[in-house]
């Protein structure tokens, strides 16, 4: 299945290269069973999310590598696809970026055309791929506006997609300047956390020309190495990492139309196998694109040479104020429609 990757350091700038290259079972490394495709983000010094991601394994893609190794951030979510829904192409790859924030995925939605009726034309727009990873963004996004507060977005969106349409899993990552949120939903596919008081670095010690160990929250598909600190999430556990404080709820209820492994197509199954060792067949529909690299305005100038530059629009900057706790921002999202509540 596909593989996430999410760290916060609270507040100092460092490298990912040791959790994304060099640990037991870094990214690189889980990318020889996850060939599809991988992609980097972080944030700009002026808080804006920046990507690169191309339709080539991490193990082969150079920019993976040089990205991993020198570009310094406070936050970071990278992933490595398996593919279930959609060709080899650069728009298919995650981290997607919307607004101010980074959004990579794990599993399994159904429902599509569904869920393209939820958005208004301005959703749609943000949309450049074919996958449902894309569209649940969009969607998590347009809740996040409506509502002003990115935890309650995220969980009135969440409770809809579980109420309303076939998923098998919808694991998540979702990045602002500084703060993360990542949910296990429900328990089909793991997610795991490390926590600065167990262990959470940025890197194992201070070799020459790499950082220092700073404290850090890292998550993760899985662990990536021998730490006993690792802790799965719960299944319906949302953590709020705001900094170095992490925070959890469980608003969720039960799918109300789960789907198992044998309503998923062999391509959709093979995806979401947890297996070591194994990887998705091969994609046909899309050719391999070149790398995509979203930027800040201030490089736009010098990202010329980048197939894509994707600015975030400074309006479409919601829900970036101080986050209230999770508890808080839950209690202050409206209540979810009938039809939703009648399904949790």
């Amino acid at each position: 299945m596909c593989r996430l990757f999410g760290m916060s350091t609270g507040g100092p700038r460092i490298r990912a290269a040791h959790w994304l290259l060099d640990a037991s079972r870094s990214l690189r490394a889980q990318s020889h069973r996850m060939q599809h495709g991988a992609g980097l983000g972080w944030f700009s010094l002026g808080g804006e999310p920046v990507r690169d991601r191309a339709p080539l394994a991490a193990f082969e893609n150079a920019d993976f590598d040089l990205h991993a190794r020198n570009v310094p951030s406070h936050t970071f979510v990278a992933h490595v696809r398996d593919a279930s829904v959609g060709g080899l192409t650069v728009h298919n790859c995650h981290p997607f970026v919307m607004g101010d924030r980074l959004f990579a995925h794990n599993g399994v939605v159904k429902g599509l055309d569904v869920l393209r009726t939820w958005l208004t034309d301005v959703d749609r727009a943000h949309v450049a791929g074919e996958t449902d990873s894309e569209l649940v963004f969009a969607y998590v996004t347009a809740e996040i506006r409506r509502r002003g507060d990115t935890t309650a977005g995220i969980v009135e969106a969440v409770r809809r997609i579980a109420a309303e349409l076939p998923v098998f899993s919808l694991n998540l990552l979702v990045a602002e300047a500084g703060r993360m949120w990542a949910l296990r939903y429900p328990e089909s596919n793991e997610l795991w956390v490390l926590s600065p008081g167990e262990g959470g670095v940025s890197g194992p010690g201070r070799a020459a020309g790499t950082d220092g160990p700073v404290p850090a929250v890292v998550i993760a598909s899985e662990p990536m190495d021998d730490q006993p600190g690792w802790r799965p999430l719960r299944p319906g556990e949302l953590l709020a990492v705001d900094g170095l404080t992490e925070a959890s709820c469980f608003p969720f209820g039960p799918l109300r139309h789960p789907l198992r492994r044998s309503d998923l197509s062999i391509r959709e199954a093979a995806s979401q196998s947890t297996t070591p060792g194994t990887a998705g067949p091969p994609v046909a529909s899309g050719a391999r694109a070149r790398t995509d690299t979203s930027a800040d305005l201030s490089t736009a100038a010098s990202a010329a040479t980048v197939s894509s530059t994707q600015a975030p629009s400074a309006a479409a900057s919601v829900g970036s104020s101080a986050a209230p706790s999770v508890a808080a921002s839950v209690a202050s999202s409206a209540a979810p429609s009938a039809a939703v509540g009648a399904g949790l």
